[in-house]
């Protein structure tokens, strides 16, 4: 009898370890997930952020818009209402390349505003579009003509 026990004792023994590592797998696993959901959602709520950011300020469509058509009017529009859309620009470019955003959701979002902008003429008038400040935003246009180039698949789009 006592080896008998002996053996229920290390089968329980056995079971009793193989649902530890059982369970702590499945609450490792599940955090993982967790922690993903988590960074996706604040990607996301940084994405919203910045697309806020770019609609609130009524003069940075009028700016967008009047870019679309190289409308020389741009010119009448101040110098720090330009700048700061270039601001907005580069900030998600610098969001893509640290990638908080995907390249695909950017160029939809932002991708023609930036290269129209890039484009306009009137929109870079007593500002030195070849000075090494706007490096970043040259690259970022660069990246989204790029973009344009491809067949992407936008009802797959996410952050």
């Amino acid at each position: 009898m006592i080896g008998g026990i002996f053996i229920d004792l290390e089968l329980w023994k056995s079971v009793s370890i193989i649902i530890g590592v059982v369970v702590s797998t499945l609450s490792i696993f599940m955090s993982v997930i967790e922690y993903s959901k988590q960074g996706t959602q604040k990607r996301a709520n940084y994405f919203f952020e910045l697309r806020r950011r770019f609609l609130e300020k009524e003069i940075f469509m009028e700016i967008c818009l009047l870019c679309e058509n190289n409308d020389p009017k741009i010119k009448t529009i101040s110098d720090n209402d330009r700048l700061m859309l270039l601001d907005i620009f580069e900030e998600v470019a610098i969001a893509m390349n640290s990638n908080l955003i995907r390249k695909e959701v950017v160029h939809y979002m932002f991708g023609y505003y930036v290269i129209k902008c890039w484009k306009c003429d009137s929109f870079w008038e007593d500002l030195d579009k070849n000075s090494s400040y706007w490096e970043l935003f040259h690259k970022f246009v660069i990246q989204m003509e790029e973009m344009d180039t491809k067949k992407l698949k936008y009802n797959h789009m996410r952050f």
